[in-house]
């Protein structure tokens, strides 16, 4: 009898070992302890009742070990969540600085254009140069958060290249094999989509306000790509796993372009205090952004920013259109309502394009943590 209860006692503690670690070491002595008085009890009682007590812990063992590790996963992924939640820090004001002197930079530019103030030759240019050297700047620094916004509004001339078609960075894209390539991919992705001259203006409308930001948003991804393979950039693709939300962050920056584009046809100086307010409320949503610390929160601040910036650049848009002073009527060839509902098909492109890969970051996360390293 001795000897069967040792054996019982041996088998017991090996199999203990399937627990989870941590599960172990928090119980595994107190186990061992209880199952130990049960199995001398069960001896006092006789052969059988030791047998019974050894079937009924095998069998109850494996549901008991399932159990455990279930709960250990679920904490894990708990926990990996709350790390990630707390990677994201509200940003100093040295962060907000340096991602807001993008829109800040419009919002000056426009108001000293709306006061007619005209800055030294020189000047204009280093307001110009700035972007490109905050640019220069975060590839240096390791591509750091308030870097991102940068790479959107680097992003929009190239795909206005890529669409119009011309020479970039010395490589012709209308021929050769970036052309022939080009053209595979327009007949592959846009030619089913290109409207013709016969259809609704609607559609040539839509058609006309989507293409270049597809484009872009087909430049992102192509970038993630890259970043993903490059061994020495796999940090910062770690990073984008862990909130695909810094991507969204990085379009978002395009808006800088959009909100200039939208009034493109516009000469009149006036356009200049919507330009000036649109660019406020892209700095309050970026601000917001660097402020969240909840994925849902970060991706609605962008979402704000972007509605009301275009809000404002449709009824900018609307007015100055049907100002007979501004506009005369024999110069028109579409009516203020046509000229609103194009800011409106350029919003929805926008929030197609920029909240996609926010969508990716609401989307349930695998049970993995990512780290940076």
């Amino acid at each position: 009898m001795k000897r069967s209860v040792q054996i019982l006692a041996q088998m017991y503690t090996r199999l203990l070992s399937l627990y989870p670690q941590q599960y172990r070491a928090e119980y595994g002595e107190e186990l061992q302890a209880v199952f130990s008085l049960l199995v001398n009890e069960a001896a006092q009682r006789g052969r059988f009742s030791v047998i019974r007590l050894g079937w009924r812990e095998m069998r109850d063992m494996p549901g008991a070990v399932i159990r455990e590790h279930r709960r250990e996963r679920r904490k894990r992924k708990m926990e990996t969540r709350t790390s990630i939640l707390s990677t994201f820090e509200p940003g100093s004001w040295r962060e907000w600085l340096a991602a807001m002197t993008l829109f800040l930079l419009l919002a000056l530019g426009s108001l000293l254009s709306y006061l007619h103030i005209t800055l030294p030759l020189w000047l204009n240019w280093g307001l110009f140069l700035v972007p490109l050297l905050m640019f220069a700047l975060g590839l240096i620094k390791g591509l750091p958060r308030w870097f991102l916004p940068y790479t959107g509004v680097i992003g929009v001339p190239l795909s206005w290249a890529l669409t119009t078609r011309g020479t970039i960075m010395g490589i012709n894209t209308r021929g050769g094999v970036v052309g022939s390539l080009l053209r595979w991919t327009d007949r592959q992705f846009f030619a089913l989509l290109r409207p013709s001259a016969s259809d609704p203006w609607i559609v040539r409308a839509v058609y006309g306000a989507g293409e270049l930001w597809l484009v872009l948003l087909g430049i992102a991804a192509f970038t993630v790509l890259i970043v993903a393979a490059c061994r020495p950039l796999r940090p910062f693709y770690l990073r984008l796993r862990d909130d695909w939300t810094l991507l969204s962050f990085g379009l978002y920056g395009a808006m800088v372009m959009a909100v200039l584009m939208a009034f493109d046809d516009y000469p009149h100086p006036h356009k200049q205090l919507y330009i000036f307010v649109a660019s406020l409320i892209l700095v309050a949503g970026a601000w917001v952004y660097l402020r969240s610390a909840h994925l849902w929160q970060r991706a609605l601040a962008l979402f704000g920013g972007i509605t009301l910036s275009m809000a404002v650049a449709a009824t900018g848009r609307a007015i100055l259109y049907a100002n007979p002073l501004l506009w005369p009527p024999a110069a028109r060839g579409y009516t203020w309502q046509s000229e609103a509902l194009c800011t409106v098909f350029l919003w929805g492109w926008l929030v197609a394009v920029v909240m996609t890969p926010a969508l990716l970051a609401l989307l349930p996360r695998p049970d993995k943590s990512l780290q940076a390293g």
